[in-house]
């Protein structure tokens, strides 16, 4: 995109320093690359080349609004600050809306698919600005609105208006708009046409088209202002890449029975790959310590490659164990390639994120970086659930940018067990839809598969009922109840004595610190993990452990899912089967001792003689568990065919949010509604939650620093550059507290965030168990 900052004064812009044509060229250009990109099955949703005409006139009609003398004498002069008059996103969408709405007219006007798309165009640059909102507050303007419009569109100057006009031949003569702007509302009336197709067709066609062009036009509109040109094609890593790093590494000549079955179990599932037809959806169930992750990296590469793919996108339910899974699939592809990669090869994107982008060209700066990261351009992206699920499901600008890139894409679901039970519906709908439209292969990868899709609608990739009977490495032990942290904790030291590596996982944070409290002066290589550590300590925790032959951690559920641990015996608070499970496959991963040893304790919280599992989990999963674990010790062998049953009941439960959900996707009711797609939380909040900077040590004071420093910065890129190359060190020294532990004890708020300074630390966070608590509930 070229840019310069020396204009004449009849010069229209559309930035402070972007002509407004080369703008609007620039993101005609993005778009017709990012259609042309998508696959041809996107032909069973739309026809492909009306797609392309379709966006293209968004493209150059969604900006049309700044050609008012009312947002070019702002643009100008910014100090005089913006007003109703100076906006342009109004009279753009308009434009838009008569222009498809006489295209496709002359296309088909008996398809009801067509009589739709010139509101979702409306739509689409309506809110190019902003999110996405419910249909029905889009579809009729007020008396205000149109005479806004009129005030706007009698300032634009006809001559230039008509030149763009004739050089791009869009067929609505600029006459007969003037007429139409004259005669609204009577003139923009959507809503009998949109409610009467939604009302016959039952599907999420109209939901996928307008995140579909909202999202090119975001990415093309963001990229030609943020960015002097779009990426060149990726390259594509080799299909053999993780098979040449296990032969490098010697895992192939396994000589103990267990590596022996993982070494089965690896090719068993790349053989049924190859061996597949048309399916989209696949299923990876092994049991935890099979190295799942290069499993999984190793079958999508080979999709990536065979079937002509554009990227693969590693989801993760935790952020807690984002980084070591990038780490092994970082130096995995390097010490094989014998190089380093770049972020165009490998990217991590998650709120914890250095905002770094890096090609074998260049390095970009924290703007564009932060552009190219948000938009998904990279070969391999490991990212979490609520990036990804939230972009499926989403109404915002921010997350729906990256939607079209989820095209030709392979996503690998890792520990899909962690979605709730309540969503599953709502995700079979959606992925079955948008695996069959844009050519996206989705990898569920779990030691425990959830019952989301029936097993005609997904290929198992091994034998599920071969390797879970082989694997005998821990038993599962039912405790007592225990109302008094003492004698927990006298129970504990009995069973523990004489093992080296002990891992304890409490339901709620408060528990967990009393705990730890009690036995702080009594073990070496003693450690404490939950949401109240920051998160720069916890990483340094995790590494720590994974180095050490012994260690006694303390923690939450927070290590359950996928983190690296492995322990002789492990004792754990009760909870649903699936996250029983989930922490058992912490204990003897590798089958290297004596069985491992996990007992499941009901803990009760003495101030409210409730049990601490029930502050957490939902109430039937509960009680499922206890109905289903009917004995006192369960071995491994036996756990497959528990969790089955268990997911089978889970499966017949109601499932009033997914069916709600999908009702609102069919209807594009995206906000300002208590049914809308804003509800969807993949991680419900049940208390809202404060962020708090914790300043730590002399890093953290330098990082708080600069945090002040950033309001004396008076141009806003600029500050908002600086403040993205500083993000990283400052949310690693965040901690997200309820509101009812601040209200009891507030640290003081500065700069609109609450700040620990370092000679209040002890007043507020211990620098072994965090922050410190004053209500019982707090979890995680």
């Amino acid at each position: 995109m070229v840019k310069t900052s020396n204009f004449s004064k009849d010069d229209l812009l559309s930035h402070p320093d972007i002509l407004w044509e080369r703008h609007v060229e620039g993101v005609v250009t993005n778009t017709v690359k990012f259609v042309q990109e998508l696959p041809d099955s996107i032909n069973q949703l739309i026809d492909k080349n009306t797609l392309l005409d379709i966006a293209v006139t968004c493209a150059l009609l969604h900006d049309l609004g700044k050609l008012t003398f009312f947002f070019q004498d702002y643009i100008r002069s910014p100090e005089k600050g913006k007003s109703e008059l100076s906006q342009h996103a109004l009279l753009s969408a308009l434009l838009t809306y008569w222009t498809v709405n006489k295209k496709v007219s002359e296309i088909a006007p008996e398809d009801p698919k067509f009589d739709i798309l010139p509101f979702i165009a409306y739509m689409v640059v309506r809110s190019h600005h902003g999110n996405l909102d419910h249909f029905f507050k889009l579809k009729a303007l007020s008396p205000n609105q149109c005479d806004l419009v009129k005030k706007q569109w009698d300032s634009i100057n006809k001559e230039k208006l008509q030149s763009f006009w004739n050089l791009h031949e869009l067929s609505i003569p600029l006459e007969q708009i003037s007429k139409l702007i004259n005669e609204l509302p009577n003139s923009f009336k959507p809503g009998r046409k949109l409610l009467k197709y939604l009302s016959i067709k039952k599907d999420l066609d109209a939901y996928f088209l307008s995140n579909l062009l909202y999202s090119i036009l975001l990415d093309a509109d963001k990229s030609a202002v943020g960015l002097d040109a779009l990426l060149d094609q990726i390259k594509k890593l080799s299909p053999t890449i993780i098979d040449e790093y296990r032969k490098k590494r010697g895992w192939n000549s396994a000589s103990s029975e267990f590596d022996q079955l993982r070494n089965q179990a690896y090719y068993d599932a790349i053989k049924n790959i190859n061996i597949n037809g048309g399916q989209q959806i696949f299923a990876l169930s092994l049991p935890t310590g099979f190295g799942k992750t290069y499993t999984a990296l190793s079958i999508a590469l080979k999709l990536l490659n065979s079937r002509n793919l554009n990227r693969i996108i590693y989801c993760l339910p935790f952020t807690s164990i984002i980084d070591q899974n990038f780490e092994e699939i970082k130096n995995a592809i390097e010490s094989t390639r014998g190089k380093n990669i770049d972020t165009s090869i490998l990217l991590k994107h998650h709120y914890l994120s250095d905002i770094f982008f890096r090609t074998e060209k260049q390095e970009y700066d924290p703007l564009s970086s932060q552009l190219l990261m948000e938009g998904w351009n990279s070969l391999i992206v490991v990212t979490t659930f609520v990036q990804f699920f939230h972009t499926l499901i989403g109404y915002r600008n921010r997350t729906l940018k990256k939607f079209h890139r989820m095209a030709n894409s392979i996503i690998i679901l890792d520990e899909i067990q962690a979605i709730p039970f309540k969503y599953w519906k709502l995700f079979n709908e959606v992925i079955q839809s948008f695996s069959k439209y844009f050519n996206t292969y989705f990898l569920l990868v779990t030691a425990t598969q959830p019952s989301i899709f029936p097993s005609k609608e997904k290929k198992d990739l091994v034998k599920i009922d071969h390797y879970f009977p082989k694997v005998d490495r821990v038993n599962l032990y039912l405790s007592e109840e225990f109302r008094d942290l003492e004698k927990y904790k006298k129970f504990i030291l009995s069973h523990a004595k004489g093992k080296k590596r002990i891992i304890v996982v409490f339901n709620t944070i408060k528990s967990a610190q009393n705990f730890y409290q009690k036995i702080r002066n009594e073990f070496d290589n003693l450690y404490f993990l939950s949401s109240h550590v920051v998160p720069k300590k916890r990483l340094q925790i995790l590494k720590e452990i994974n180095q050490e032959s012994s260690f006694f951690l303390v923690t939450t559920q927070v290590i359950e899912a996928g983190v690296n641990l492995d322990a002789e015996i492990i004792f754990r608070d009760f909870a649903p089967l699936d996250c029983i499970n989930q922490i058992a496959g912490r204990c003897n991963r590798f089958s290297q001792q004596s069985k491992g040893e996990v007992y499941i304790a009901n803990l009760v919280d003495e101030n409210t003689n409730r049990f601490f599992a029930n502050y957490v989990y939902d109430s039937s999963l509960l009680d499922l568990t206890h109905k289903i674990l009917n004995k006192q010790m369960i071995p491994e062998s036996e756990m497959l065919s528990l969790c089955q049953h268990y997911f089978e009941k889970i499966s017949c439960f109601p499932q009033n949010e997914s069916e709600i959900l999908v009702e609102s996707l069919h209807y594009l009711r995206y906000d300002n509604d208590d049914r809308a797609i804003s509800t969807f939380q993949l991680i419900e909040q049940n208390y809202e939650k404060f962020d708090v900077f914790i300043e730590l040590n002399e890093q953290a004071k330098s990082i708080w620093n600069e945090y002040l420093q950033l309001k004396e910065i008076r141009d806003f890129w600029k500050r908002h550059a600086k403040y993205l190359s500083l993000k990283n060190r400052f949310q690693n020294y965040i901690v997200s507290v309820s509101k009812k532990n601040l209200e009891k004890n507030p640290p003081p708020i500065v700069e609109d965030i609450y700040y620990v300074p370092f000679s209040q630390l002890e007043e507020y966070y211990d620098p072994e168990i965090g922050y410190k608590t004053t209500h019982s509930i707090a979890i995680w």
